[in-house]
């Protein structure tokens, strides 16, 4: 399963004596697999991933249905701008800006 950006929780809602409060989580871009029978795999560090991919809810993924593109993927984050991702491809050559 690729899980791609986010926050690290979305909102804490804390009850206080002065009121409810929310605070929202901190940005995460990285992109990572996961598999059950062998656990996180990095794919793309935070400092790496195009800050195109972030989205606060959930980053919009989609498989490329070209054989040229491997196991590549097409993303959409918040600023609706499309990133093309290759995991299998060597790391300084795995994101496509268009």
């Amino acid at each position: 399963m690729l899980v791609t950006s986010g926050l690290d929780f979305v909102t804490l809602n804390i009850d206080e004596p002065n009121g409810h409060h929310h605070f929202p989580g901190t940005p995460n871009r990285s992109v990572e697999i996961y598999d059950p029978s062998t656990g996180w795999i990095p794919v793309s560090p935070y400092a790496v991933t195009p800050e195109a991919v972030f989205n606060p809810d959930y980053t919009h993924v989609f498989p490329v249905p070209r054989p040229e593109f491997g196991n590549g993927v097409r993303m959409f984050g918040g600023a609706g701008v499309p990133v093309y991702l290759c995991p299998d491809a060597p790391e300084e050559s795995r994101w496509l800006r268009r």
